[in-house]
């Protein structure tokens, strides 16, 4: 039916499937762990201590303002404040 030479391709294994298995070994992080991540990326933000002078100048790019809940300063918001 085939040529002689023909050579059926071998299938290969599913690397899905050896990414699956090593996510489910991975250990969910500590409080302790989440903690440290977000005062790590708190602190590469810009920080206001009032929400007047963080609004001021955020209305200059166009964006909005929250509280902070690990430095309990103000930062910007990624994208702009919703209208309503």
């Amino acid at each position: 039916m085939f040529p002689k030479f023909y050579v059926m391709a071998r299938p290969q294994r599913s690397k899905r499937r050896k990414s699956l298995s090593k996510l489910s070994e991975q250990k969910e992080p500590t409080e302790e762990q989440k903690l440290e991540a977000q005062r790590k990326m708190c602190g590469e933000k810009k920080r206001f201590a009032f929400k007047g002078d963080a609004e001021r100048l955020a209305a200059e790019y166009g964006l909005g303002v929250y509280k902070c809940l690990v430095c309990g300063g103000w930062h910007f918001t990624s994208k702009p404040p919703d209208p309503t």
